[in-house]
This record gives structure tokens, C-alpha cells and sequence, in this order.
């Protein structure tokens, strides 16, 4: 378990939570407060299994790190440290649903942050001729709305 801040994170958070630790388990990276990051400590020296604490941040994925599909639901998104893209009524349900969407060709390739009405509402990645849909598979809509 690493309990200190990797510099990706402290990118996509405001400055108010930079001094906060991080806890990497698996492949999930969350934000610590001083408090939790004491309790953290106790209970691994116990030898008791943390599953998962504080604000997610990232995932680790191939070694690389994505952001966090709960990171846009924390007041702790640094919002202007991504790519942003606004999306209409229909556009974000059809992504809530887990379906394609279609970037606008202004985007830049990687990690976009959707909004709708101003609202983050979740990742796209950006490659270029489509952009992949990562918001988590047990949260998206079973159908839309007529």
C-alpha cells in the first residue's frame, strides 16, 4: 500500500485536496484525508483488508492511469485539468446508457470530461475516428426514456 500523492492526481484535483495522501489498492488510487490515511495505517499494520476508502481518483490500467469514473462526482475534480465536452439531452442519455457517442471534431484525443447543463457527468476517451464510452457498466441506464 503507497500512501503518497502521484503526480497525475494531484493534476486532477483542486488545490485543496494536494495535501491529501493517497491509498493504492489493486488498481484503484483514492485520496486520503490525514484522519483516514491514520485509520488506513492501523488497519494494515492489523493485517485487516481496506476494499476501498476515500475520494476515487484513478485506476490503473496496463500501469497507466485513467481517471476514476466517480472522480467527476467529487468536489474534488480539478474540472479544468480535462478536456471538456458538452453534451445534449439526448446525447447524455444515450451515454448514460452506455451507448456511442459522437465527439465534436474540435475535441482533443484522450480523456474528455462530459457535462450536460454545465454538470460533469462522466468520461469519454477520445481516439481519434470515435471516442469510447466509460461510464461504469452497473450504473447505466436499462433503457431510455420515450
Amino acid at each position: 500500500m503507497n500512501f503518497s500523492l502521484p503526480t497525475f492526481c494531484s493534476e486532477w484535483v483542486q488545490e485543496s485536496y494536494r495535501g491529501y495522501a493517497s491509498m493504492t489498492v489493486g488498481e484503484e488510487i483514492a485520496l486520503l484525508s490525514e484522519r483516514a490515511t491514520l485509520y488506513c495505517r492501523m488497519l494494515t499494520e492489523a493485517r485487516i483488508p481496506i476494499l476501498s476508502a476515500g475520494i476515487p481518483c484513478a485506476t490503473l490500467k496496463g500501469g497507466k492511469p485513467r481517471p476514476s469514473a466517480l472522480l467527476p462526482f467529487s468536489q474534488a475534480i480539478n474540472t479544468e485539468a480535462f478536456s471538456k465536452v458538452e453534451l445534449s439531452l439526448g446525447e447524455a442519455l444515450r451515454y448514460l446508457a452506455g451507448e456511442a457517442i459522437q465527439l465534436p471534431t474540435t475535441a482533443p484525443q484522450g480523456y474528455c470530461l462530459l457535462f450536460f447543463e454545465g454538470v460533469p457527468i462522466g468520461w469519454a476517451h477520445n481516439v481519434g475516428n470515435r471516442a469510447n464510452n466509460l461510464y461504469p457498466k452497473p450504473y447505466r441506464l436499462k433503457s431510455l426514456p420515450k
